[in-house]
């Protein structure tokens, strides 16, 4: 069980990695029938013809992680929807306060931004974010990505951090 506080949301997101990428979900497990449900929904988004191949897998897209976190018990438990957190990735950003990027704290769990785009980071430089349907979800260094600014999620409890330690060792649960 995750509590629902920023070193939750990091451990969340790094069990995602390598996970596929598809637009409209939240942790979801991907079936035919959620296929034919996001085809109609969002046609111009599904035209790959991998996506039988990944029936079976949790799928996110780049805010569906945040949303599956905050929605879901664990990180395999099915996502129960709720509206009132249901936003976008630039709607998420206006109501984290968003903050430059160059003055990130060494917090995991903290949002990062890019136009249109969210991930996650996740500590010591890296960034798990669900990048699209050819890469899925992948781990980064922040450094070599766009992201332009970083805030809190409004539905977390970030923990403050020890200055003196600055490695966080995750524990999956």
């Amino acid at each position: 069980h995750y509590m629902k506080t920023n070193k939750g949301l990091a451990a969340y997101s790094l069990a995602q990695v390598g996970k596929p990428y598809w637009f409209g979900t939240f942790g979801n497990t991907a079936t035919s029938a959620l296929y034919s449900a996001k085809k109609k929904q969002y046609p111009e988004e599904y035209f790959e013809s991998d996506y039988k191949l990944q029936y079976g897998e949790r799928v996110h897209d780049c805010i569906g992680i945040i949303k599956a976190f905050l929605w879901s018990e664990t990180a395999t438990s099915a996502p129960v929807y709720n509206r009132k957190q249901d936003v976008g990735a630039d709607r998420m950003r206006e109501m984290s306060d968003a903050k430059p990027i160059k003055t990130i704290p060494e917090t995991p769990g903290v949002l990062v931004f890019a136009p249109g785009h969210v991930g996650v980071y996740v500590g010591n430089g890296y960034v798990v974010e669900a990048y699209n349907h050819a890469r899925g979800v992948i781990k980064s260094k922040l450094a070599d990505r766009n992201f332009d600014a970083w805030g809190y999620c409004p539905w977390i409890e970030y923990q403050k951090m020890d200055n003196k330690k600055r490695v966080f060792a995750l524990k999956e649960k």
